[in-house]
């Protein structure tokens, strides 16, 4: 359960925004992914790319 104030999901778009060129999520964006899921808050990957960004990003 989130805790109030805090969003109730986050959506983002993947390509150059979570996932570099060089198709790497940086240390920091993982680091922040870890303490809004920590958060109980579900973050949701939005592409127009295939399954296989979908795939880099999960890892």
């Amino acid at each position: 359960m989130t805790r109030p104030g805090l969003p109730k999901l986050i959506a983002t778009d993947l390509d150059g925004t979570l996932v570099r060129s060089d198709n790497t999520v940086s240390a920091y964006t993982h680091g922040v992914l870890d303490r809004v899921r920590a958060a109980g808050i579900p973050v949701v990957g939005a592409t127009g790319r295939g399954p296989r960004l979908t795939e880099l990003t999960r890892n």
